[in-house]
């Protein structure tokens, strides 16, 4: 349990935090600080709305310290609880070495792991799909009545936290066949009730936007389906470890399996141990039917494989993240495999049966701790985003200079750009705005503090030439990549513009300002366009989407370049702002030899 609480809750500023991890987390904290209660979760990848269940529960540890950092601790300590329950259910049906076994190799198996660390819905699966298959078999097994309702329960809340795990419904359906004698009517339809009751906020969701909703289901059920043999290779990878080293990414791959010792046996060997274990369970479950132990293997033993088998045929990409479903149903197989070989009398098996599980779980948790120090010293491009240690640590500089916060970054709409989701969860509580660097910059009219994320040179060059910057902070985040950029901003920019003359008042509350260019406006040739404007008033329509267009024309009003943006979001507009514009124009090949004007609107 130390072992599986250090992978897992250790180092917690080491885990991805980006779009989908900054949304879940900002309708979490619109819900603990009373702002709204959602109906529906962030969306998914084939087009349908996802349950908001995954929202309510990180608005817990968020309610007590509004930091991700307590929700990502949250989904570690859930999955250190699922450790505990897989040692718990291998005890219980075949003795204290299969539940030793199973709770080492499942507390570090390095996908278990992973998924185990950060703010997202596939990472709270394995806690509740285990939690569904331990009652499934106190209910059916057993017999004890009050786990019925419970298993409906449980199977409802993992299916609204992620949608794979509706492959755990036909198992529900076989148990209710095998077993059907054993079921009492009155708890089955109290637990679907229950079950029921859980899913409203969202059935509420959908009766309300239906005319969305099922346009894309009947497009998901519409769509030609494949059966390529991919869900038997991400089974395979998450139930080994294999391939854990494509979070690293291309570029630093090499290095890292490199550093490294080759693996490749003790993947193979726990690869092994699961199939054989499973292929026992079943085995053994058709010779002794009628046994509560063989029984249960079976069961588990169809859980392991489900995803495997339900996933086989596929009209939607399969991600790696769908089989956490089967979570910890491999481990107890080979910990049950392992526990007869413990417990055969051989002296000979049963030491190499211990220090088999020993070395396995030691070469992962190995694995585990590598990966994390190298995500954690270098970069990751294209793989595991930045570690959120460094997204908080620039954050808390920009606090600390005082309210409020310009965000100049790689676009400007939380709902829609990286940066700006990050940053509108990492300063909740502290004003700020939004500005994309990669062609405007911002000076409002009372200083303020500037954060610069990578990506955004265009705004830094701007800044740079203003001489309006108090001492400026730079934030390396790991070797290899662009810093994070603090500092003061106060001050009118000293910037050489030309000025533009009257009339130059746009309706809208916006006048512009001055202009300069660099470079020659000759055909083949470039030309870098800054354009300055000011905010007048602010309108009073702040959703208005406002955008500038910028042609270049000759004599005659022939257009021969043409670049056309957004601004700033009408909804961070305050009196007195100065925004400068930059871009980059090319002149086609075809223009004279001029002269040239800019059209602006």
């Amino acid at each position: 349990m130390l072992l599986a609480a250090l992978l897992r809750l250790g180092w917690p500023g080491v885990t991805e935090f980006k779009s989908d991890e900054a949304h879940i987390a900002a309708l979490a904290l619109d819900l603990a600080q009373g702002r709204s209660f959602p109906l529906q979760g962030i969306g998914t990848s084939v087009g349908l709305p996802k349950p908001a269940l995954s929202v309510y529960l990180y608005a817990l540890p968020l309610a007590l310290w509004p930091n991700p950092l307590s929700a990502t601790l949250f989904t570690g300590a859930l999955n250190v609880l699922a450790v505990a329950l897989c040692w718990w259910l291998g005890r219980r049906y075949w003795g204290a070495s299969a539940g030793l076994c199973a709770a080492l190799l499942f507390a570090t198996a390095p996908w278990a792991v992973l998924y185990s660390r950060k703010i997202w819905e596939p990472d709270l699966l394995s806690p509740f799909a285990l939690g569904t298959v331990t009652t499934g078999l106190l209910a059916f097994v057993e017999g004890r009545r009050w786990a019925l309702a419970l298993h409906l329960v449980l199977l409802a809340l993992a299916v609204q936290l992620h949608y794979p795990a509706l492959v755990l419904i036909p198992l529900t359906g076989l148990l209710f066949i095998l077993y059907w004698k054993r079921v009492d009517g009155r708890i089955a339809l109290a637990g679907l009730g229950l079950a029921v009751l859980t899913g409203i906020p969202f059935l509420y969701y959908v009766l309300m936007h239906g005319d969305a909703v099922w346009p894309a289901l009947t497009g998901l059920l519409s769509r030609p389906a494949s059966m390529d043999g991919k869900s038997l290779t991400f089974w395979w990878m998450v139930t080994t470890g294999n391939d854990i080293h494509s979070l690293i990414g291309p570029s630093g791959y090499v290095s890292f399996v490199r550093s490294v010792p080759d693996l490749d046996p003790v993947r193979w060997a726990t690869g092994a141990l699961a199939v054989a274990g499973i292929g026992l369970w079943l085995w053994t479950a058709l010779r002794r039917r009628g046994e509560p132990k063989a029984a249960a293997g079976g069961i588990l033993a169809l859980w392991a494989l489900a995803p495997l088998v339900l996933f086989w045929r596929h009209a939607t990409p399969l991600f790696p993240h769908y089989f956490t479903v089967a979570f910890p149903a491999q481990y107890l197989a080979a910990g049950f495999l392992l526990s007869r070989a413990i417990s055969s009398g051989r002296p000979l098996l049963r030491w190499g049966a211990l220090g088999g599980a020993i070395i396995i779980a030691v070469a992962q948790a190995g694995i585990v701790l590598a990966l994390l120090d190298f995500i954690a010293t270098h970069p990751t491009p294209d793989a595991f985003g930045m570690p959120l240690k460094f997204q908080l640590q620039a954050a808390e500089q920009a606090r600390a200079l005082g309210a409020p916060v310009v965000v100049v970054s790689p676009g400007d709409d939380p709902n829609a750009d990286e940066w700006p989701a990050v940053f509108d969860v990492l300063l909740r509580g502290v004003p700020h705005r939004f500005v994309d660097g990669t062609h405007a910059a911002l000076f409002p009219g009372v200083p303020a503090a500037l954060l610069i994320t990578p990506g955004a040179e265009a705004a830094a060059q701007v800044y740079a030439q203003a001489g309006v910057l108090g001492p400026m902070s730079e934030l390396p985040a790991r070797p290899g990549e662009a810093p994070f950029r603090v500092a003061r901003l106060g001050g009118g920019p000293g910037l050489d513009l030309a000025p533009i003359a009257e009339p130059r008042t746009f309706a809208n509350g916006i006048e512009l300002v001055g202009y300069r260019f660099n470079g020659s406006p000759r055909p083949g040739q470039s030309l870098e366009w800054w354009i300055a404007w000011r905010v007048l008033w602010t309108p009073s329509d702040t959703s208005a989407d406002y955008h500038i267009f910028n042609h270049l024309v000759d004599a005659s009003g022939v257009r021969w370049s043409q670049k056309d943006a957004g601004t700033v979001p009408t909804k961070d507009w305050a009196d007195g702002d100065l925004v400068v514009q930059v871009w980059r124009l090319e002149v086609g090949p075809g223009a004279g030899p001029g002269p040239f004007w800019m059209r602006v609107g």
